[in-house]
């Protein structure tokens, strides 16, 4: 028994470590539907080409409407942009862990954690969200986006 609590508390240490750990968030761009930071303290190369970097984007009133307003037109599917605009619906802000290869131009979403005000997780979609079938695909960045913004400040 006395391992088993131990196993718990250190697997629970690994968890809290994610959230816990320094962020430095810098405002790369807003507009009428969002505003868009990224983490300085979250930059990593993973490999010669890629870098891992934390987004967090919070949705303005006006695109909560909008959002509201399409999921309310349109029959539930149960599809994973459905279940991306739910979310974010009922969320203050994300978190998303991106990958991003400089070679190509191109970027993947790791992790999407949506979050209340005062920070508290209210959904994430992970490796572990069997439901979420665009994990991991890479997809062009595009110009004039917060992504261009923070592919031009982390790619050599």
């Amino acid at each position: 028994m006395k391992k088993l609590i131990i196993l718990i508390s250190v697997l629970g240490l690994f968890g809290a470590y994610e959230s816990v750990m320094a962020e430095n968030w810098k405002l790369i761009g807003e507009h009428s539907a969002a505003k868009y930071w990224y983490d300085t303290d979250s930059v990593q190369k993973v490999d010669g080409r890629i870098f891992r970097v934390w987004q967090k984007t919070a949705n303005t009133k006006r695109r909560k409407y909008e959002m509201a307003k399409q999921l309310n037109a349109t029959p539930a599917t149960g599809s994973d942009d459905e279940k991306l605009m739910r979310a974010n619906l009922d969320s203050d802000y994300t978190k998303e862990q991106l990958e991003i290869s400089y070679l190509n131009m191109v970027y993947r979403y790791l992790k999407i954690i949506f979050c209340d005000k005062s920070g508290k997780e209210l959904y994430r979609m992970d490796e572990r969200t069997k439901s979420w079938t665009t994990r991991g695909k890479w997809r062009d960045i595009e110009e004039g986006t917060a992504l261009a913004v923070i592919y031009e400040k982390i790619c050599p």
